[in-house]
């Protein structure tokens, strides 16, 4: 079977992401249905509760509402932002964080989770994927034109942090499609389809760079750091707790972090990057964060390997070219993310404690990591 079969299954069987890319068809639903009137008013009031120090009076007083009368996609999406949104505040509502879940809000994130086949917490998938609207509902999808559904913080700075994040998941709304033409022409050994669809995606990773650096214009570091961040973190060791469930242990998991974008992980299996073991590791463990469909279209990509086959194989100058520059913009993007996290996160840590993001990896040797292995993949003139 060609490396690329997978892909051309996918395809045919109308599972490529799409027409967003990696945004969901639909606009996310802005209320649940009759019954669900609880949680929504929870979310109507979430920074005003949270700012005052009431929320986790206010979530454990909830009824417990089950979600499996929710329909798939946008109703059940919407009940997963709701809860993991809530589990956010519940446990980062102190520092240092909360241990445990009360069930009123354990057990329907729980199942939610499990039906989305996604883990039980805020992550890239909810926070910034299922989490915004149109301000003209005619516009495209783009930071000049959205706003957040839901936040904890409810500033501007917040509001601007979750729109560029879901920006770049629209800017990148051709690729999915473009990868799987991509990786056919190259096992078809189309030169000039190949030499063609790595320019326009180097093109698209820099329009991607230029919306991370956008980030600079609304977001202020030490906002971002000290009120924005915490909500949107992880369950550090020792865990948390989900009481009232199944589960027998607390839960270690990663907050929500942009190494969870099923877009960025595929810029890198489409290419071929090889990382560091400091990178690849976190870099695979974030995979469990995304959409099983979006997990699987990374991993069929990754496992065709059709593109840097061809380019490392070819003697047309031009398609080395265009795999060499699709490279540097990859490792221009991954500059322009270090010295973000650079600015937000470590200059606003305490002298003497762990940085930390959201996702709560060791971020200076992932980002590191991550670009040195994107550097190191480049073919050269020449080179075999």
């Amino acid at each position: 079977m060609a490396a690329a079969e997978p892909l051309r299954q996918l395809a045919a069987a109308g599972r490529v992401p799409g027409p967003r890319g990696f945004l969901p068809p639909y606009e996310p639903l802005r209320r649940l249905p009759p019954g669900f009137d609880a949680w929504e008013e929870i979310a109507a009031d979430l920074p005003g509760r949270f700012l005052v120090g009431r929320i986790r009076a206010d979530i454990d007083a909830l009824p417990e509402l089950d979600p499996a009368p929710l329909g798939d996609g946008p109703e059940i999406e919407r009940a997963m932002l709701l809860l993991s949104f809530f589990a956010g505040a519940y446990v980062h509502a102190t520092d240092p964080p909360g241990a445990s879940l009360p069930p009123p809000l354990a057990r329907p994130l729980l199942a939610a989770s499990r039906r989305l086949g996604r883990l039980p917490i805020l992550s890239h998938a909810s926070l910034a994927m299922h989490n915004w609207r149109r301000l003209d509902p005619t516009g495209p999808v783009a930071v000049e034109n959205l706003v957040n559904l839901l936040g904890v913080h409810g500033s501007t700075d917040e509001t601007w942090f979750l729109t560029i994040a879901v920006a770049i998941e629209a800017c990148g709304g051709e690729e999915p499609a473009r990868i799987v033409r991509l990786e056919t022409a190259a096992e078809a050994g189309d030169a000039g389809a190949v030499a063609g669809e790595l320019e326009r995606l180097a093109d698209t990773i820099g329009e991607i760079t230029v919306l991370t650096e956008r980030t600079r214009e609304a977001c202020d570091p030490h906002v971002f750091y000290r009120r924005v961040r915490p909500p949107f973190s992880g369950w550090f060791a020792p865990g948390v707790t989900y009481r009232g469930t199944d589960l027998a242990e607390p839960l270690v998991l990663a907050g929500g972090s942009a190494a969870q974008s099923p877009l960025v992980q595929c810029f890198d299996a489409v290419l071929s990057v090889e990382q560091p073991e400091a990178a690849r590791g976190p870099h695979r463990d974030m995979r469990r964060y995304m959409d099983p469909r979006h997990r699987r279209f990374v991993s069929a990509v990754e496992e065709s390997g059709a593109v840097r086959r061809f380019a490392a194989a070819t003697g047309d100058p031009a398609v080395r070219d265009a795999y060499d520059g699709a490279l540097g913009a990859l490792a221009e993007l991954r500059r322009v993310h270090m010295a973000i996290v650079n600015d937000y996160i470590v200059r606003q840590a305490d002298p003497g404690t762990a940085a930390r993001g959201t996702g709560g990896t060791d971020f200076r040797r992932f980002l590191g990591g991550a670009l040195a292995g994107t550097e190191s993949a480049r073919l050269g003139r020449g080179t075999s």
